[in-house]
């Protein structure tokens, strides 16, 4: 069973979950409760024809924080919670900025591992896909009609009787969305016991595939409207309760309150970035703040720029580094990772403490946790590969992939060498591999995996050239570099890197010299 699961368990959406709390703070029950009794979502629960709850809303108006609430609603009634209950949960939170949650594949990935998880018996409906060595039977190419009928196995099973599944965040499920929602919105039509409930921003076109047992519950909406702004006053008054400026002063307490509901629009996140603005301010100078504060998320970012932009040139500069390399990341970024590609002195890359202070300098953009950083919302990184973007490259994001590029490049070089482990046995066996205490890997992994992609985004293909950095690099290292993949169970992604280092030669046909693998 273990090694059947593990191609499912590239991530557990509950250690998800746990990630956002620990981010955003916990679900406030008086801010999501309000749904409990929409006339919509007691539909969706007590009646058999109801199936999926579409919950539409803005960026940052709460709509993660929301399916977080009705899971911990849920949950009590289901065997994540009583084991003895005859309801099952499952739940995924989709985040464009992380690889592993952003697709369609690891939606479905996700759900069947916590189903098997709570039902073991539905491992039956897996295995049979499955070699006796864990390795799936199928290829990448058929992964996905294997994987829906999988769970289409699971949902159809005769022992199960009732299913809640959650997913959160459509809309960052960048890769095959279409496919994911024909499965929710068509494929599930004559299974009552299934019972959906899908969130994502207003963009996301349901192209006129719901029927009668689909419906959407709008944000926007007048009718919700109310719900909502009770939903927020909840949320500031438990916020600005934590702010030491304004313990004991119950006139300037109740200043902040009504003037952050008066400028919140219904925006949770836009709350969460003026608190934790306040944070860092006296009491004498609240009110003032609070008064400046511009109202919508694009402005609140405008203004934090604005912010970096007043800083010393140099930390100025050392901003712009932080951010555009996290923005151009093709996941988190670990703080030593992000040291390295960064481009950032070595005085500050290489000390963790001094990372923090420059995420703490460059705006409320970025959050760290658990030695990882992390974007406080989508909205935050779109708009600064959008609106954003002129302050934070300082030229073009070409020009910060090629930095991130480079420095990738020049750090492989510097640290890869033959058994860098000092294992002195070439036949050990990965899964007896113990890095050592001064490991050379840690901390790097980033670089060894997408300094490709970085190079294919950067278009310098004068660096393929006969003689060019990454012909020397793979003349003198490239065995180092598979070697340090293996250490890093990473050889699958490394075999991909080589590809698509191959697709960039074939497009650049005047580049005759460079020998691939």
């Amino acid at each position: 069973m273990d090694r059947c699961l593990e191609y499912f368990a590239v991530t557990n959406p509950r250690d998800v979950k746990t990630n956002i709390y620990q981010t955003r703070g916990a679900a406030l029950k008086e801010s999501y409760d309000w749904i409990l009794c929409h006339p919509q979502f007691q539909c969706w629960r007590e009646n058999n024809d109801s199936q999926v709850l579409w919950v539409k809303g803005d960026p940052g108006k709460g709509k993660t924080m929301l399916l977080c609430g009705i899971i911990d609603e849920l949950r009590s009634t289901t065997k994540l919670e009583d084991p003895q209950a005859k309801t099952l949960l499952s739940f995924f939170f989709c985040q464009a900025t992380d690889p592993k949650l952003s697709n369609a594949h690891a939606v479905l990935r996700g759900l069947i591992y916590m189903l098997v998880k709570q039902q073991p018996l539905f491992l039956s409906h897996v295995q049979e896909r499955f070699r006796d060595t864990g390795e799936p039977l199928f290829s990448d190419g058929d992964a996905w009609a294997a994987l829906c009928n999988m769970l289409m196995d699971i949902l159809r099973d005769p022992s199960l009787d009732m299913m809640y599944i959650v997913v959160d965040a459509l809309d960052e499920s960048v890769e095959d969305r279409d496919k994911l929602l024909r499965l929710i919105l068509l494929e599930i039509r004559g299974l009552p016991h299934v019972k959906w409930i899908i969130s994502s921003r207003n963009h996301v076109d349901q192209r006129k595939r719901l029927d009668d047992s689909q419906s959407i519950l709008s944000l926007e909406l007048q009718e919700n409207a109310e719900s909502v702004s009770l939903a927020i006053r909840a949320y500031i008054s438990n916020r600005i309760a934590e702010l030491e400026s304004l313990e004991d002063d119950d006139t300037l307490l109740e200043y902040v309150q009504q003037t952050l509901e008066k400028k919140a629009e219904g925006t949770f996140l836009w709350v969460a970035l003026v608190v934790q603005e306040l944070q860092g301010v006296d009491s004498w100078d609240v009110k003032q703040v609070v008064d400046d504060v511009p109202t919508g998320l694009d402005d609140m970012y405008a203004r934090m720029i604005d912010q970096i932009e007043q800083e010393a040139p140099r930390t100025r500069k050392f901003c712009q580094l932080l951010l555009s390399a996290a923005t151009l990341a093709y996941r988190p970024l670990q703080l030593l990772e992000l040291g390295v590609v960064s481009g950032l002195p070595d005085e500050i890359a290489g000390k963790a403490k001094n990372l923090v202070t420059i995420i703490k300098r460059s705006g409320s953009f970025l959050t760290v946790r658990d030695e990882s950083i992390y974007f406080v919302h989508q909205s935050a990184k779109d708009y600064l590969m959008g609106k954003g973007g002129q302050s934070i490259f300082s030229s073009n994001p070409a020009v910060a992939h090629y930095r991130m590029f480079t420095q990738s490049l020049q750090l492989m070089r510097k640290m890869l060498r033959r058994d860098i482990y000092g294992l002195r046995a070439l036949a050990t066996h990965i899964t007896q591999v113990q890095p050592p205490d001064s490991d050379l890997l840690a901390g790097t992994r980033y670089s060894y995996l997408y300094w490709v992609d970085h190079l294919r985004e950067s278009r310098s293909y004068e660096d393929l050239q006969d003689s060019g950095i990454v012909d020397i690099f793979l003349r003198s290292q490239c065995l180092y570099w598979l070697e340090a993949l293996s250490l890093l169970r990473s050889m699958t992604d490394g075999i991909m890197s080589i590809k698509r280092l191959r697709d960039l030669v074939s497009v650049c046909v005047h580049f005759q010299g460079l020998k691939l693998l």
